[in-house]
């Protein structure tokens, strides 16, 4: 799927092994760098490395792979995440995301749970919302994803997806009813 808020930014087709992706989670990352080196690391012909979408310190969301192609940004979980690099985290390494990234990852990864129909999950069985540290031995994301601005099943809202900033003020939050996921708003 091409998300309808992002720049389309494509990365060098032989980085996506084509095979079918069905997403039922997403594996935050940290770049631990800028957007020049990312898009250098994404270019590399030898580096075996790509994902799905960038998001910038202003917010701007890359989109680089559909998201039903398989990346190889986490080992295990390629075969059923999509990808997400976050700009920055060099120095320091826990650096926290920019109000405009957090507002951006959490409006994609909305996005993503009613687009592909799964709940938005951190602990215990049937997790979605995954770090790359928890496939691979390395600090990334280094604690700069703030799961707690993510909505969880306790605390799952309806919400438009429009991308924060847009209409700000005409953003519908309102708590689920029993039984009703994000999925099924996408039809309202």
């Amino acid at each position: 799927s091409t998300y309808p808020y992002a720049v389309q930014r494509p990365g060098p087709a032989w980085k996506s092994n084509l095979a079918p992706l069905v997403p039922q989670g997403v594996v935050c990352h940290s770049a631990v760098g800028y957007v020049n080196g990312l898009h250098d690391v994404l270019g590399a012909p030898f580096i075996r490395s790509s994902w799905h979408f960038s998001i910038l310190y202003d917010g701007t969301v890359e989109q680089h792979y559909d998201t039903t192609f398989q990346c190889w940004h986490a080992q295990a979980a390629n075969a059923f995440a999509v990808g997400i690099e976050h700009e920055g985290g060099f120095d320091p390494e826990d650096e926290p995301l920019t109000r405009e990234q957090l507002e951006a990852s959490v409006t994609l990864v909305r996005w993503l749970a009613a687009e592909h129909g799964f709940e938005l999950v951190r602990h215990g069985d049937g997790r979605t919302l995954f770090e790359h540290n928890e496939f691979y031995p390395k600090p990334c994301p280094s604690g700069r994803i703030p799961w707690d601005e993510y909505p969880l099943p306790s605390e799952v809202v309806a919400i438009d997806l429009t991308p924060f900033g847009e209409d700000e003020d005409e953003v519908d939050v309102r708590p689920l009813d029993q039984g009703e996921t994000i999925a099924a708003l996408e039809s309202v």
